[in-house]
């Protein structure tokens, strides 16, 4: 047993170069910033990140179709949960690009800029909510359950 993390070091080494993508998209994201081109590059990162976001729901949703049960219904929370954070984080980041976060920013579909950054953060909040409740259930199911006849004796 190698301690009480159960990742490969594949695993490991995928994870760690998360951070070094993401300096070099603030480097790339600086250098294009001064070109006029930011906006592409702002909707090419939430076309990615709905795009990642729908491949990682397939093998969820077939997964939790193989497994049915608790398993299977944990699993579609988290799917869920992602679904809601796809819906949620797209036009989130188109919102950050039109420059929204300021006071003054453009209105979007008429609506207040204020309106959109309490539904955008409220909406993320509640969709990371069910994917923990999701992964909180499988906790739950695995967790140790005491034998019948040691409750009895506990009494």
């Amino acid at each position: 047993m190698r301690g009480p993390w159960a990742l490969s070091r594949t695993d490991l080494l995928l994870i760690s170069g998360i951070p070094v993508l993401a300096i070099a998209a603030g480097v790339i994201f600086s250098l294009v910033a001064d070109h006029g081109t930011l906006p592409l590059v702002g909707r090419g990162t939430s076309v990615l990140v709905g795009g990642v976001i729908l491949v990682t729901l397939v093998p969820l949703l077939r997964a939790s179709q193989h497994w049915g049960g608790e398993i299977g219904r944990n699993l579609q929370l988290i799917a869920l949960g992602l679904l809601f954070f796809m819906a949620a984080i797209v036009p989130h980041i188109e919102w950050h690009i039109r420059g929204a976060p300021e006071p003054l920013g453009p209105p979007m579909l008429g609506l207040s800029s204020a309106w959109w950054g309490g539904f955008f953060h409220v909406f993320t909040i509640i969709s990371w909510v069910i994917i923990i409740y999701g992964f909180y259930r499988f906790w739950r199911l695995a967790r140790p359950r005491p034998r019948h006849d040691e409750q009895s004796r506990s009494k």
